[in-house]
């Protein structure tokens, strides 16, 4: 008697997490290395609610002032709060095969399994390209309800040095927020030298790194290294070259800076996806204890178990759903240099 779809599905869930790996030669990928979903979602922090919310603290008043004796005592309050407002967006993948194909091979269980996990590698490769995407574009108009709020969004570039990074094209505000604290850091340079591409990095290192006076509490919460610098590759190979140029103890290895190249002590990343994303050779310099990946709890890369399909009495399916968006709450912290 040929296996009906519900046996099938049976056999996938209870046998799947007893298996051995599938033994198959991955060459489907587009990207040579993946950073969102293997990196930044590790660092994801989950939390409930409507949508992604902070209270930021943009401005202070001026009570502060030297006084003589006999003072009259006057306070002020002021209102030195702004709130941010990022909305959630959903992203799913899913992998599914027919009973009839298990049939036509005359498959047992293992055979079953071995197919079930090779869609799921599938729909998983799928899914990590789509994030990686995501994480390196802006969505292109505040009218845009599913698209993410990826680095270009937060991180803006400006041919003005300084906070100029203001507001994506395609939108009046960053979060529901313009104020002139909430801008990141931006710089230009015109050769890959030390002189003009490193002193730019330099001096964007120092002017964002704020420190406060006092002691307040905020909303860091990070885990691991705290900073990441993206660029394209051939950024990244010049930057090599330079690494190597200042070793004068090369010894024997043509290439000793490969896979080693940081400033002061932070990796420079390559990102396959910023070769065919951006054509100016920029650098993301990004603080991830303020930029931050958020899950709507429970909703984190939720995998249910293989199943009939309700539209194909004939088809097991199974869906792997995650809601979720990234919020900078504190630009000031992040830059982006690129060349011209």
């Amino acid at each position: 008697m040929a296996m009906q779809a519900s046996d099938i599905a049976d056999i996938a869930a209870t046998t799947y997490d007893h298996l051995p790996k599938l033994r198959f030669q991955q060459i489907a990928q587009e990207l040579q290395d993946y950073e969102v979903l293997p990196k930044v979602f590790k660092r994801a922090q989950s939390i409930s609610g409507e949508s992604i919310k902070k209270i930021l603290m943009t401005s202070h008043g001026s009570n502060a002032k030297h006084v003589g004796l006999y003072n009259t005592d006057i306070t002020a309050v002021a209102d030195v709060t702004s709130t941010i407002d990022t909305p959630w967006r959903h992203a799913v993948t899913s992998w599914a095969f027919d009973s009839r194909e298990v049939s036509m091979n005359q498959a047992g269980p293992w055979q079953i399994v071995e197919l079930m996990k090779l869609r799921r590698a599938d729909a998983l490769l799928s899914q990590a390209k789509l994030l990686e995407e995501a994480f390196f574009k802006s969505p292109s108009a505040s009218t845009d309800t599913t698209e993410p709020h990826g680095v270009p969004y937060w991180i803006v570039t400006s041919a003005s040095k300084g906070f100029e990074g203001g507001t994506p094209s395609g939108h009046s505000s960053v979060g529901g927020l313009s104020h002139s604290n909430f801008k990141n850091y931006t710089d230009t340079y015109s050769a890959f030298t030390k002189s003009d591409l490193i002193d730019s990095m330099r001096e964007a290192f120092l002017k964002v790194g704020w420190k406060s006076p006092v002691t307040v509490r905020d909303y860091r919460r990070g885990l691991g290294q705290r900073h990441r610098y993206y660029t394209d590759v051939t950024t990244r190979l010049n930057m090599e070259i330079l690494g190597e140029d200042q070793n004068m103890n090369l010894g024997r290895d043509l290439a000793s800076m490969d896979g080693n190249i940081v400033f002061r002590g932070i990796p420079i990343v390559w990102v396959p996806r910023m070769d065919t994303e951006f054509s100016d050779n920029r650098i993301y310099m990004i603080d991830f204890d303020y930029f931050i990946c958020y899950f709507l709890k429970g909703r984190s890369l939720l995998e249910s178990k293989p199943m009939p399909s309700a539209s194909s009495h004939n088809v097991i399916e199974s869906y792997i759903d995650t809601t979720y968006n990234y919020q900078c709450f504190d630009r000031r912290r992040q830059a982006v240099i690129y060349k011209v």
